[in-house]
């Protein structure tokens, strides 16, 4: 007899430019999208809007502009061409955030406009590196960008004495290889607690602080 089998999330999956998936129409829930522009953007939304000519997302939007992380609330009109992929997040991960979290909830933490980059390492560019300012000490909304276009959203970070990241109570949305067919597909799942190697990170900003000096 068979055991219970994986949940196809597949739906969930609502843009993704490298397999031409756009699911048009407009959807609603705990949403991130990926861009492909310069300043290596994050869209957090709980709402937008799909068709071949143009998505509209309403949300915040984070990102890098030189040594600084930036954050935009509105609405913003995007071509295809300029997203990378775009996700509405599992239900029960959302629950399980939910439940888990200490600070904001996700809706919440659309309106969490005070940004700041904690760290950076992207090819061509000064590296940032605040890790010792905040070494052991808790900070709260952590966002990371990896070198594979997946992402992570904490609702805690703490920097250890290694100066690893380590993220509690977060998801993870990322593009993974399947043997079958030696494709990446974007997946997410949520991680209790998630220690990452910086060599991997292009960059970590957190939501609602103050400046790191």
């Amino acid at each position: 007899m068979l055991g219970p089998q994986p949940r196809d999330l597949s739906e969930n999956i609502l843009f993704e430019s490298k397999y031409d998936i756009l699911r048009e129409g407009t959807y609603k829930g705990s949403i991130l999208t990926n861009l492909k522009d310069n300043g290596h953007s994050i869209i957090f939304s709980d709402n937008i809007e799909l068709d071949k000519d143009r998505i509209l997302i309403k949300g915040l939007k984070v990102g890098i502009n030189g040594d600084a992380a930036t954050s935009f609330d509105g609405k913003f009109t995007i071509p295809p061409k300029d997203i990378l992929y775009s996700v509405k997040i599992d239900d029960q991960i959302v629950k399980t955030f939910e439940q888990e979290r200490f600070n904001a909830s996700f809706p919440f933490m659309i309106s969490l406009l005070n940004t700041h980059l904690l760290f950076k390492n992207i090819a061509g560019e000064r590296i940032i590196n605040h890790f010792n300012f905040v070494k052991g000490e808790i900070l709260n909304h952590p966002i990371a960008l990896l070198y594979n276009n997946s992402m992570i959203v904490g609702d805690r970070l703490v920097i250890d004495n290694l100066e690893h990241p380590i993220f509690y109570d977060a998801f993870l949305v990322s593009r993974k290889a399947y043997d079958t067919s030696i494709q990446e597909l974007v997946e997410f799942s949520y991680e209790p607690i998630r220690r990452l190697n910086v060599k991997y990170i292009k960059y970590i900003i957190v939501l609602g602080v103050e400046m790191f000096k």
